[in-house]
């Protein structure tokens, strides 16, 4: 009943919310997340795995951002010796079997002398999977080894990787975020007209156009800045990004404190800060309206902050160029 409710009265709902606990939004999506991942490790440490393999999730929840498991299943990745991968792969698989529909049914698999930043699934180079991970198996002292394998690949990454990388997801992501500002893409959201969509694997809401950008110009800089060897050693740029908060919104503060946005002012981060949290916001918002519609049909809502929405997508152009 409450489901069709939303569905029949989505633009009603969401100003409800919005009024009443918009402002909880990120911190109770955060902690559902986490809780989520405790119950995870704990299953898995009933695997009793050796010491030497590491389990690791990435993607949205180890942003602990993840607000729909039946939309958006939690990624793993184990990194072991090919020789502990024969002994353990049975119990993974089946342990991933046993909970199709939180786990992802394809883990990736990833032996140590790999390069960390290489996504063996897609065949990308994709660095953001390792440097915004949460560990769910494996010692302190594997994790720091890889901590600093991961720094010193990145050190040492040529000209042509970085390239691959920033045209993949970097500029393809905010040229999609011109595109959705200037009305030349209406498909996931019409700025305009104050309209969102949502499909599961086609529409994709907010996600490609204003999280993505953020997200992924955020480890373009970060990733430069670790290449250039800019005043830390290797182990303090492991370090840093172990002590890096998880969210998105924090990173943004977090580096900006550190001086990795010299043009940036304190304004800009928040502007920013504000946009991620909307645009996550309408993401969730579309997951959670296609998770319940029962044909599994796209759908469309009207949202009740157009204004806002707008805004939000011209300040992220406009600090985005400068970071």
């Amino acid at each position: 009943m409450a489901a069709q409710i939303v569905l029949d009265q989505p633009e009603k709902c969401i100003q409800s919310f919005r009024k009443s606990s918009y402002d909880k939004f990120t911190v109770t999506v955060a902690q559902m997340t986490e809780f989520d991942l405790e119950g995870l490790k704990k299953d898995l440490s009933t695997l009793q795995l050796p010491n030497t393999v590491l389990v690791y999730t990435t993607g949205s929840d180890a942003k602990l951002e993840k607000s729909n498991r039946i939309e958006s299943p939690v990624e793993i990745v184990i990194l072991c010796s090919p020789e502990d991968r024969l002994k353990i792969e049975g119990q993974i698989d089946q342990f991933v079997k046993s909970r199709i529909h939180t786990i992802d049914q394809e883990p990736e698999w990833k032996p140590p002398f790999e390069d960390l930043s290489y996504c063996s699934c897609t065949k990308t180079v994709i660095p953001s999977r390792f440097m915004h991970k949460t560990a769910l198996v494996g010692d302190q002292k594997t994790l720091d080894e890889m901590n600093e394998k991961f720094i010193k690949e990145v050190q040492g990454m040529s000209g042509d990787n970085r390239t691959k990388f920033r045209k993949k997801f970097v500029t393809l992501h905010t040229k999609q975020l011109s595109e959705v500002i200037k009305g030349t893409d209406t498909q996931d959201v019409d700025l305009a007209q104050g309209i969102i969509s949502y499909s599961g694997k086609g529409r994709k809401a907010t996600k490609y156009s204003l999280l993505r950008p953020i997200q992924y110009t955020l480890d373009l800089v970060l990733i430069d800045h670790i290449r250039q060897k800019k005043s830390m050693a290797p182990e303090q740029y492991a370090e840093l990004i172990t002590k890096m908060p998880k969210a998105v919104p924090e990173q943004i503060q977090y580096l900006f404190d550190r001086g990795f946005f010299p043009k940036l002012k304190q304004q800009d981060v928040t502007n920013l800060q504000a946009a991620y949290k909307l645009g996550l916001f309408y993401f969730h918002t579309g997951q959670h309206l296609f998770s319940v519609e029962p044909d599994k049909k796209p759908i469309c809502f009207a949202i009740p902050d157009k204004e806002e929405l707008i805004k939000a997508y011209k300040n992220t152009k406009e600090i985005l160029a400068k970071m």
